[in-house]
């Protein structure tokens, strides 16, 4: 009966959310079923596959934005800053420009919170309307869900300036 008690008392504290990080923790050892870890799977090759496209889409020097920016260095050999998964909208163009990122890498899924069903897309709109979406990476299968989008921001006041005294100082003869 006690051990009974025991375990009904822990699944109802992971329950909360006053558990913390032991209920991520404990996620990660849940077992999931074979269609789930396949999906899990393809998304994050899908993600990879994204961060490597960056590479090929992107100026050697320019600085990519995403929710791990370890991974953006990693697998695209780019500059990287870091963003919020969920940043508060009226700020998020002073986060970029501080940040001076030239372009949004945005994902489904992060890549260390899949047990929470965090999706990182629900702020594409908030960072688009920042530039353009020039590539978007569609999981094929069941579901022809997007899995992640590269964004490039318009340039910032502060570099056309910069660049408009360049053309002036440019000797053509």
């Amino acid at each position: 009966m006690t051990g009974g008690l025991f375990i009904f008392g822990r699944n109802q504290t992971l329950q909360t959310d006053n558990s913390g990080g032991y209920r991520h923790m404990s996620a990660y050892y849940q077992v999931i079923s074979v269609g789930d870890a396949i999906t899990k799977a393809q998304t994050e090759l899908g993600i990879i596959n994204g961060l490597k496209r960056v590479a090929v889409l992107t100026e050697p020097g320019a600085r990519v934005a995403w929710f791990s920016p370890m991974y953006v260095h990693l697998l695209s050999k780019r500059r990287s800053v870091s963003i919020p998964i969920k940043p508060d909208t009226e700020k998020i163009e002073a986060l970029l420009k501080r940040s001076r990122a030239d372009y949004v890498f945005l994902s489904r899924i992060h890549p260390r919170q899949y047990s929470d069903k965090v999706n990182g897309l629900v702020s594409l709109d908030n960072y688009a309307r920042l530039g353009e979406v020039i590539w978007s990476n569609v999981r094929e299968g069941v579901s022809e869900d997007v899995m992640c989008v590269l964004i490039r921001i318009k340039p910032t006041r502060h570099k056309q300036k910069k660049a408009a005294v360049s053309l002036r100082t440019t000797d053509y003869s």
